[in-house]
């Protein structure tokens, strides 16, 4: 009879031994597998992030030289590192498109891939090179209160400042001042280096000023944006505008 009961008790623990290993194997892989799941989401993050900087980085250059065709670079962090790839080439099929593709891989061969189309068109007047000054009024211009104008250093020929250009007069009040955009940058306007200013009970008005100008566009919507003002050139303006798709594409 001992005998059967130590066998039972051996057989009953050597039951339980087995469930607690194959309980602690099963622990173990979950943990593991759990680990290596974090561990991706953190590699995928770090490669898809790779991937948008190198698209925000072929924008950046083709602001600055439209004719950049390729960038690279890597993104580093305590979890994961990841390299980038991208390549600006012209769309096929619509002129004026670039298509961007940013690749980026990990050290494991995980990709992670991001396209977009980008364009640069202008809805402004082709016959000017942009607004001459910064505040055009068609009209008087009183100018009170705290306000600072950095005038166009090339608004009205090459080296020729304008801060504002007035069909009327112009009027300066309060601390209301123009300056140039050295002098703003340096250190700010003042009234020792402003163009324009309030000074006592009458108002200095320098070159950079143009008011009670005859020559003053009579239409100044199509003096911006080179139509007449009409709801037809609205929503010409409106069409201008490309359609463009950005489209993500991932995979890891």
């Amino acid at each position: 009879m001992n005998r059967e009961r130590g066998f039972t008790t051996l057989t009953v623990t050597l039951m339980l031994v087995s469930i607690l290993v194959s309980v602690s194997v099963f622990i173990g892989k979950a943990l593991v597998s759990e680990k290596r799941i974090a561990l991706n989401e953190i590699e995928y993050r770090v490669a898809y992030a790779a991937a948008e900087k190198g698209v925000a980085e072929a924008i950046a250059m083709l602001k600055v030289d439209a004719t950049a065709s390729s960038a690279s670079g890597t993104v580093n962090s305590s979890a994961a590192q990841a390299s980038y790839s991208v390549t600006m080439t012209s769309n096929a099929t619509t002129a004026g498109v670039t298509d961007i593709l940013s690749v980026a891989t990990l050290p494991g061969g995980g990709e992670t891939r991001v396209s977009m189309q980008v364009a640069e068109t202008s809805i402004l007047n082709p016959d000017n090179s942009g607004p001459a000054a910064p505040i055009i009024i068609n009209g008087t211009a009183p100018l009170n209160g705290n306000i600072t104008i950095v005038a166009n250093p090339n608004g009205s020929g090459t080296g020729v400042p304008v801060s504002i250009w007035s069909k009327d007069a112009v009027n300066i009040g309060g601390s209301a001042l123009t300056c140039g955009q050295h002098e703003y940058k340096n250190g700010g306007c003042t009234t020792s280096n402003a163009y324009s200013y309030k000074q006592g009970a009458s108002s200095v008005i320098g070159a950079d000023i143009v008011a009670n100008d005859p020559g003053f566009p009579s239409d100044m919507f199509d003096y911006v944006f080179g139509e007449p003002d009409s709801a037809a050139a609205w929503e010409h303006i409106t069409a201008k505008q490309p359609p463009l798709s950005v489209v993500a594409l991932i995979r890891y």
